[in-house]
């Protein structure tokens, strides 16, 4: 624990990689200053950036209707040309944050005024929660040459978990949807790894499960929105799977070795769902393994994807669906 926590301020470490996307993060600080939580202290953590990008981002920064008594500070975090520093970023930003509580904040997402608040008010009611989780919306950005605005929104799509073991067989909480309680997690947990960069926040969480039970209490009540645009990794295919697949043995790896302390968070019978998810299946007499199904917590994002990218590609499908589905709640 360190001594030096201030009491009842929530540090928010946002984190950017590209001048580009200045107009995102400029609304995404603009969220952090509309917050009804008063105690705030904003860690701006940037990638190697140019002299241009640190002072732009400085002057982004500056500009927000800071509440009186809130601080923030930016960090030039150094990194070699072409290393994805996503997660230095992330861990510089914790290493500075003074807060009680800590949440993490990319620059092309935003936090609803009142999400902290609710979040933070749920790890107070669960003193042995080490975080507290939120609902998280889906918002489409489209673009005109360099005008961006939100084409649609949508529910439930990070809500297919909701106990904390759920975590080991895909990742259901975005990172800009939960707060930390710093006193409750060993300093040695709060860091995130290089290796597993683009699902850094999932190895992070998958650890942080083996400490003690997540607050999801509020997992369908909407704090947060993810953008999906076409920078989003979460949709990059191929490159995404291989980094999946790697954070999934990870948390087989952590299992192993921490079994003692997980087995100690969870009931028996959620310990052994939990073997039997992380089991492949046995193969039927007589039928190939390459007949088995996939896996299941490949399932959700191929499907996902596929659905939205074919109802962005054909309007006329997405609408004859939107009135089908308003036809089936009507009768």
């Amino acid at each position: 624990m360190n001594d030096a926590l201030l009491t009842d301020t929530l540090s928010v470490v946002v984190r950017s990689a590209s001048i580009a996307r200045l107009p995102m993060l400029d609304e995404a600080l603009f969220s952090l200053a509309c917050q009804h939580w008063k105690k705030l202290d904003v860690v701006l953590a940037l990638q190697a950036p140019s002299a241009e990008f640190l002072a732009a981002a400085q002057a982004t920064l500056a500009r927000q209707p800071w509440r009186d008594g809130v601080s923030h500070q930016v960090l030039a975090v150094p990194a070699a040309p072409g290393f994805d520093a996503r997660a230095r970023l992330l861990s510089e930003g914790a290493k500075a944050a003074r807060g009680e509580f800590l949440a993490f904040l990319d620059d092309d997402d935003i936090v609803y005024q009142r999400g902290y608040e609710r979040l933070i008010a749920r790890l107070r009611a669960r003193p042995d929660a080490v975080l507290a989780v939120g609902g998280t919306r889906l918002a489409f950005l489209d673009a005109l040459d360099d005008y961006y605005f939100i084409r649609r929104k949508q529910d439930g799509f990070f809500a297919w978990g909701s106990r904390r073991f759920d975590l080991f067989r895909d990742n259901f909480i975005p990172i800009h949807s939960y707060v930390l309680a710093r006193a409750r997690l060993p300093a040695d947990v709060l860091r995130f790894s290089d290796e597993h960069v683009p699902l850094e926040d999932y190895e992070f969480l998958l650890r942080a499960a083996t400490i003690g039970p997540f607050e999801t209490s509020e997992r369908l009540f909407p704090v947060a929105e993810y953008r999906i645009h076409p920078g989003n990794t979460i949709w990059d295919g191929e490159a995404t799977d291989t980094a999946h697949d790697s954070a999934l043995a990870r948390a087989r790896t952590l299992i192993a070795r921490d079994q003692k302390a997980l087995r100690m968070t969870i009931t028996r019978s959620e310990w052994q769902e939990l073997q039997a998810a992380l089991s492949p299946p046995p193969a039927p007499a007589g039928q190939p393994l390459a007949a088995i199904a996939a896996p299941e917590h490949r399932f959700l994002h191929r499907r996902a994807d596929t659905i939205y990218r074919l109802l962005d590609r054909y309007p006329r499908l997405s609408n004859a669906l939107g009135a089908m589905v308003a036809r089936f709640r009507r009768a």
